[in-house]
């Protein structure tokens, strides 16, 4: 799979997904990420540090440095292309970036406070192992935000099936599996949000739950 992506790599910041799909999700998570941290253009205690698995060639952290000042958030990303890798690299972010693999993170438990993995899950063979990878990694108390093409009606499993065709085989979980996959290990789900996009485009969903601080009762 990671062989697809690295074809794309150096295609990758000039896709017409960018524009329609990729684009506006971005956008959304940051937005939501202001909300919910409060940490917009000032620092709160010490840096939020994040992760963002399947990060591609960094434009989601390209954009949480441009939103966010470093005192307020440290951002690492992952992703199996080593091409795509190579791109984020060369943007000359203030972020560190590693090849790897999402069900198997090199780094240990309760490294970040928040882990991001926009439109990646899909092409995970195993996605409750990836899920619990991104909780393991997560401290008590931190975010987890999962934002992917969802398949909810008949429109977006023909729409998705032509997809296919670019990135290989893919499973899109519907909204009611998303729910299930961030209720792993018991954690609490905050909000879905659809993302804003023109009508012509598959539904895509962000999910946001947080990792339960230990002993806590089961209603948070």
């Amino acid at each position: 799979m990671s062989r697809i992506w690295d074809f794309w790599a150096k295609y990758y910041d000039r896709l017409w997904v960018q524009t329609y799909s990729l684009g506006p999700t971005r956008k959304l998570v940051i937005k939501e990420l202001e909300g919910l941290l409060g940490i917009h253009k000032a620092p709160v205690g010490r840096p939020v540090r994040h992760l963002d698995v399947g990060c591609g060639s960094g434009q989601l952290i390209a954009g949480l440095i441009d939103a966010f000042t470093p005192e307020a958030i440290i951002c690492s990303g992952i992703d199996a292309s080593v091409k795509m890798i190579e791109q984020a690299r060369d943007k000359g972010l203030t972020a560190q970036f590693y090849p790897g693999d999402a069900h198997q993170l090199p780094f240990d438990d309760a490294s970040f406070d928040l882990v991001t993995c926009c439109h990646s899950l899909p092409y995970y063979h195993n996605q409750p192992l990836a899920v619990q990878e991104f909780y393991r990694v997560l401290r008590p108390g931190g975010l987890l935000f999962l934002v992917n093409a969802s398949v909810n009606s008949f429109y977006d499993r023909v729409m998705m099936s032509l997809v296919k065709a670019t990135t290989g085989p893919g499973n899109y979980p519907s909204k009611a599996g998303m729910r299930e996959l961030a209720a792993i290990s018991g954690a609490e789900l905050i909000t879905q949000v659809r993302v804003p996009v023109y009508s012509l485009i598959p539904s895509l969903i962000l999910t946001i739950s947080r990792k339960r601080v230990p002993h806590e009762g089961i209603t948070g």
